[in-house]
């Protein structure tokens, strides 16, 4: 895939209030002459990233995230499904800044709370 990711952004706020912009990518399209850019926003309202179950629901919902913007296999041959890993591979790298940013920020909140 010839996808360029856009800079991922966090929304500013407390974390019971906070939903993480997951990704844009750029895809290719009718033989690379438009571009189309996907952005899908993984909430991370309700959960507590500070505890292992808390960031275990954060990857589950960035899964479906990824899985809702990359789509699913149409024609089930090995040229669909290679576009469609590449996507994934490069959607989960794209978001892992953000994840690992909101995360310290939801351990800052712990630490400073105790």
């Amino acid at each position: 895939m010839t996808g360029k990711f856009a800079s991922p952004l966090v929304s500013n706020g407390l974390i019971a209030g906070m939903t993480m912009a997951l990704m844009t990518i750029a895809t290719p399209a009718m033989a690379d002459t438009t571009l189309l850019t996907s952005q899908v926003s993984v909430s991370t309202t309700n959960l507590d990233l500070g505890t292992l179950h808390g960031r275990q629901m954060l990857e589950r919902r960035i899964s479906a995230a990824i899985s809702t913007m990359c789509g699913a296999p149409v024609f089930g041959d090995r040229a669909e499904a290679d576009l469609l890993r590449a996507c994934r591979d490069e959607a989960r790298a794209a978001v892992q800044p953000q994840v690992k940013a909101v995360v310290s920020r939801a351990n800052m909140t712990v630490a400073s709370v105790r």
